[in-house]
């Protein structure tokens, strides 16, 4: 293996933990060894979040190992994890595969201990992909579900759109003489149908889910004209600042759609900062695109947009739903839960990907991932923005 394990072993014998550290080096293994002997010391050291195994010791003075089974299993059920003992015998060997033990070695056969790793470390990567593979699945047949119902709406709405522009065609053709002072008004009431109008074809597109047409586009650009589009949205409260790094590819894109999903993002961070607050909008390439449920990187060239905003933030539960057709936190009224699940459906259309990070009064995250055209097509990015909406 390349990358070098994580370990966290229960063990009060220092000379024990490095006999099968060297046992596992010795076949190839380059791991670290965190050792801890006691239930504090073992919980805290269950927090980090870059382990891969966990070994433990059947018996030890102050702590024992189907206590930190147990505890493992409790708190971190995903890793793998071993029993290394001396004196195990073939009944509590039983009752710890029964306890969901990963596997047992005794100390006089570490010879057996590296292949049991490999095999857990394996069975945790397809057990991995496996998950991943149900949640998409899932989450495709609610995106379908989504587009026939937004395609039904969209339907409907734009027969209303049509009313209203035909009623603004025959009121200015009847008023715009004798009232000078309604054709304004009635130019912008026709000027919001006909974007309305736009809003929708997008939308039956997506409940259709016809294929996009992207072109190589120049994202920076692009973004930084929808940010100019923010005051239109956003209070004098919320600060909006851009950034695009110089180099950056042009990427496979349908302008309308980016405009739609950067829209889209900047309305859930106005309505996540009640008070006020900032929003930055970055512009960047790189080579790997993170999935939001996904531990797992796609590999590539990309181009990043980050929508990050200092709101109220996201829990896990929330951030685990939130790309869910319907799903909502906002009070009645003031959402429809289609806005992330759109920001989805687009990005997959595009065959790019879409990444949450998100901490409960810390502000969220987001990270759109479009593919990068060939590299012969660069651009050097505007002046940075820094205004008031």
């Amino acid at each position: 293996m390349s990358e070098r394990l994580q370990i966290l072993h229960v063990e009060d014998a220092p000379e024990d933990s490095e006999l099968i550290q060297a046992a596992l080096a010795s076949d190839g293994l380059d791991c670290a060894m965190a050792r801890v002997e006691t239930r504090e010391t073992f919980l805290a050291a269950l927090e980090r979040k870059d382990l891969d195994v966990i070994f433990s010791d059947f018996m030890l003075p102050a702590f024992d190992g189907f206590a930190a089974l147990a505890l493992a299993r409790e708190r971190r059920p995903d890793l793998p994890f071993i029993l290394i003992s001396g004196t195990l015998g073939e009944e509590a060997a039983i009752e710890s595969m029964k306890r969901g033990a990963t596997d047992y070695v005794l100390k006089d056969r570490l010879t057996r201990l590296a292949p049991a790793v490999r095999r857990a470390l394996e069975e945790r990567r397809t057990a991995r992909e496996r998950s991943e593979a149900v949640a998409q699945l899932r989450q495709a047949q609610k995106m379908e579900a989504l587009g026939q119902f937004a395609g039904g709406i969209a339907h409907d709405f734009n027969n209303i759109l049509t009313v209203i522009l035909a009623t603004a065609d025959l009121l200015r053709s009847h008023l715009g003489r004798a009232h000078p002072d309604l054709d304004e008004q009635i130019h912008e009431l026709a000027e919001a149908a006909a974007r309305g109008r736009q809003l929708i074809a997008r939308l039956m597109s997506f409940g259709r889910r016809e294929v996009l047409q992207p072109r190589a586009l120049d994202v920076g650009t692009a973004t930084r004209e929808a940010v100019e589009t923010f005051r239109y949205l956003l209070p004098a409260d919320i600060e909006v600042r851009f950034s695009a790094r110089e180099g950056t590819p042009a990427a496979w894109v349908d302008p309308g759609s980016l405009t739609q999903v950067l829209m889209n993002l900047a309305t859930n961070a106005r309505d996540a900062m009640p008070e006020g607050g900032q929003i930055e909008v970055s512009v960047r390439e790189t080579s790997q695109a993170r999935r939001a449920g996904s531990a797992q990187p796609l590999a590539g060239r990309f181009v990043r947009v980050a929508v990050r905003d200092s709101g109220t933030g996201m829990d896990e539960e929330t951030k685990r739903r939130a790309f869910e057709p319907l799903f909502t936190t906002k009070p009645s009224g003031k959402g429809t839960g289609l806005g992330l699940a759109m920001v989805l459906g687009l990005m997959q259309q595009h065959k790019g990907t879409v990444n949450i990070e998100s901490t409960p009064g810390k502000g969220t995250l987001i990270e759109l991932f479009f593919p990068a055209a060939p590299r012969s097509r660069r651009f050097t990015p505007p002046p940075p923005v820094r205004r008031r909406c």
